[in-house]
């Protein structure tokens, strides 16, 4: 505790602040020989609990009290008083006083009276910042039943006066691990004891995955921010989930719901200067940001590398991809338009060479979720679900390309004498044209027609030279209903007709 010791006898003032010091954790944070000089240092330094004695020169203790409730100064007194005060002392209730010592006073009363009232501060102090906070997050949410009573009981709470600065943070934590949540949680107590002067009130709304952080005091507030910057922002720069911060300065608490609402707008600016910042609504908000065209030749490179199966080269180009928003100074808006449009642009792709993927990535829903984030860090990582999905899948089909190649083959093996296409086996395998075109050339190192031109050609030959049956049987034989059609293609083959073939033999 903060402790101001108000006494006109000296010695008992010094005794009390050394054993104070030497003998307690507690902290005496000014002496005065009288009430008025009580008052100066109470405003000045808001001391958890004031010891007081009662009759002194110039402003006596009640009198001091007095002022000090008219002030709405919040303090918690206990009085040094002699017997024959002692009735006196029972008028000092109503004032404020917690608790009395009786002159002459022995050090283990005043530790055993100090740790009493320790716990009950500690207890006074939670319930107020629990009432205080729950009324806070009720307004921001909109969920007060009466808004102008809800603001009306939390100045109460607070003793707030009409001069006292506010500020608002808002953090969103998003993907962020539950190690910065408590770190956060865990921090707060230190940032309130070293700024005694301020209150701070904070709570966690789980629905936005969002901190909010009420400070309030008499004097600037420049000090506690410079503070949060160094503990809560500047550790997490090189992180890569780093909430996104904004502040809003106000001057009545009235403001409190619409300066929320702004903020969030706010936030929805880490998209553009990163999560680095600390988001301030007369810095960011009012900047003018160009506009850029979408980066068609990076979208290029995506189609390339899935056209051909590369894969392992998507991570790098969403590398590029990323790099293109950092070195580009764009609106939120912009921003998830890009995203949006290279997200659907490979969707496309995937459509047309994997019909199960594809299923598997409209199930993400992606394009909802790019308009529910608030960092570059979460749009980078629902892009990379993106692409791992594509991976998984495409590793996965690495191990049975070869028997997929091999379905093929058997398939036209039973089926060369039918007349087949590759849309017709690319149905039956449940990939498409195009995709079963580029697998089987890079696989056979050879088109899927020609293979199986040649396929039909080789079974031609057997038959030429191992039976009597006509041309146009073997055409049929072999898949080729009309016969002129199959010398053509036998001669672009072999190079003789099968006429000059068969006498060969």
């Amino acid at each position: 505790m903060r402790i101001l010791i108000v006494e006109d006898e000296v010695k008992i003032r010094e005794g009390i602040a050394r054993l104070i010091s030497h003998k307690t954790k507690h902290t005496v944070i000014g002496e005065a020989k009288n009430g008025k000089e009580g008052i100066e240092l109470s405003l000045r330094y808001k001391p958890d609990l004031i010891m007081t004695d009662i009759r002194m020169p110039v402003m006596d203790g009640l009198e001091m009290l007095t002022q000090l409730k008219e002030e709405k100064v919040p303090s918690r007194a206990v009085i040094l008083t002699g017997y024959s005060e002692f009735d006196y002392a029972k008028k000092a209730i109503s004032l404020g006083v917690k608790d009395y010592l009786l002159k002459p006073i022995g050090p283990e009363e005043v530790i055993n009276l100090l740790n009493r009232m320790e716990g009950e501060i500690e207890k006074e102090n939670k319930m107020l910042q629990g009432s205080c906070e729950s009324i806070i997050r009720d307004i921001i949410l909109g969920s007060s039943e009466d808004e102008a009573e809800s603001y009306h009981k939390l100045k109460h709470l607070m003793a707030l006066k009409e001069d006292w600065h506010y500020r608002l943070y808002v953090g969103y934590t998003g993907s962020a691990p539950v190690a910065y949540k408590n770190h956060f949680k865990e921090w707060m107590p230190s940032i309130i004891g070293r700024y005694p002067e301020c209150q701070c009130y904070t709570f966690f709304v789980e629905t936005l995955q969002q901190f909010v952080c009420l400070v309030v005091g008499e004097e600037d507030l420049e000090g506690w921010e410079s503070y949060f910057i160094q503990h809560m922002i500047k550790p997490y720069r090189e992180q890569k989930y780093q909430p996104a911060w904004a502040v809003e300065q106000f001057d009545t608490l009235e403001k409190l719901s619409e300066v929320f609402q702004s903020i969030q707008s706010l936030l929805n600016l880490s998209l553009t200067y990163g999560n680095d910042h600390l988001l301030k609504q007369n810095v960011h908000a009012h900047t003018t940001l160009k506009k850029y065209s979408y980066p068609i030749e990076i979208e290029n490179k995506f189609k390339v590398s899935i056209c051909k199966g590369e894969l392992e080269n998507l991570p790098d180009l969403a590398e590029i991809f990323y790099d293109y928003f950092e070195q580009h100074l764009m609106s939120p808006e912009e921003i998830r338009n890009d995203y949006i449009k290279m997200i659907t642009f490979i969707i496309h792709m995937v459509q047309e060479i994997d019909k199960k993927l594809y299923d598997q990535i409209q199930s993400m829903s992606l394009l909802k979720r790019v308009g529910e984030v608030y960092t570059r860090n979460e749009l980078q990582q629902l892009f990379m679900d993106l692409l791992n999905s594509m991976q998984n899948v495409h590793e996965k089909k690495e191990d049975i390309r070869n028997y997929t190649i091999l379905k093929v083959i058997n398939y036209i093996r039973d089926h060369y004498n039918e007349g087949i296409t590759l849309e017709e086996v690319a149905r039956k395998m449940e990939l498409t044209p195009e995709y079963l075109s580029t697998l089987f050339n890079r696989e056979m190192n050879i088109n899927f027609s020609n293979f199986l031109k040649q396929f039909r050609i080789s079974h031609a030959k057997r038959l030429l030279k191992g039976t009597d049956l006509k041309i146009y049987e073997i055409a049929e034989a072999v898949g080729y209903s009309d016969a002129k059609y199959f010398m053509r293609v036998f001669k672009e083959v072999q190079g003789i007709s099968p006429k000059e073939f068969r006498q060969k033999q």
